[in-house]
């Protein structure tokens, strides 16, 4: 009776994609005007947002999760459906592409225009940069993302700029004084000339004699350890001192066993 059934039934995701296949024909139909065929082609392109957001992604976790259940009406595992999905999914993001291009051209005579910033004439240009630099550099929001940061929670339809940077001089040194070791007014003065110099710079590790842990001395020392993350590596004769901070499921657990498993002394703070 099963196998009777999914002859003449289909898979749920994939009748979705030809119900919205449907509605990217509306968008390329010449006899609707323009604008309304544009707006065909961000209903069908929110549709796919939130298709793939939902069930697409309700599919990978069964993947995971239930990877042998079969669809009742398709008998596909979760990994069939996704690879379905993808092969229909691709063609149809390709003739979005080619649509929104073709009603775009025809656009623009009526003054409706999408440009890139090199087809904008330079005053327009002068403008862009301006907004640029008031509104939007303001809030931007640059994140680290290496061993000592935890890989940041990326919402859904916004945009990331990603950039991998790396160390040109790698293995230079830099030397900057703070002054006599007796005058401390002197090291607070220069602390920040300092600070600035290695933020313009690409310096990985800080190496420095610690003033003493009391008034300004103290300020400047916890001046040097901020500018550190608080990653900070405190040596001696006798010990070393690891401190060690993160965001939750960081790792830092893990670290602290591992630590404790060579023979070292533990502090939790937060117990």
């Amino acid at each position: 009776m099963g196998t009777e059934r999914m002859n003449y039934t289909q898979n749920r995701e994939l009748s979705w994609l030809k119900f919205n296949q449907r509605v990217l024909e509306e968008a390329r139909d010449e006899t609707v005007p323009l604008l309304e065929r544009m707006k065909f082609v961000a209903i069908f392109t929110s549709n796919l947002d939130e298709f793939f957001m939902i069930r697409v992604g309700s599919l990978f976790d069964m993947a995971h999760t239930d990877a042998d259940t079969r669809d009742s009406r398709s008998g596909m595992t979760p990994r069939e459906q996704l690879e379905q999905i993808f092969e229909a999914a691709a063609p149809l993001y390709k003739e979005r592409d080619k649509t929104y291009a073709e009603i775009k051209k025809q656009l623009s005579p009526y003054g409706i225009c999408g440009l890139d910033y090199k087809e904008l004439e330079q005053q327009e240009k002068k403008y862009v940069k301006k907004y640029f630099k008031e509104q939007i550099l303001p809030v931007l929001s640059p994140q680290i993302v290496d061993a000592n940061h935890p890989f940041p929670h990326l919402l859904n339809k916004e945009i990331y700029v990603t950039a991998n940077l790396t160390q040109k001089n790698k293995g230079s040194k830099e030397v900057h004084t703070l002054g006599p070791s007796g005058d401390k007014l002197i090291q607070a003065q220069r602390v920040f000339d300092a600070l600035r110099t290695f933020d313009a710079s690409p310096v990985t590790e800080i190496f420095t004699q610690c003033p003493d842990n009391r008034g300004l001395g103290l300020a400047i020392g916890n001046r040097l350890k901020k500018a550190a993350g608080f990653h900070v590596v405190e040596a001696d004769s006798e010990r070393v001192v690891l401190g060690l901070t993160g965001g939750t499921g960081a790792g830092k657990s893990s670290a602290l066993r591992a630590v404790e498993s060579l023979g070292g002394q533990v502090i939790d703070c937060d117990q």
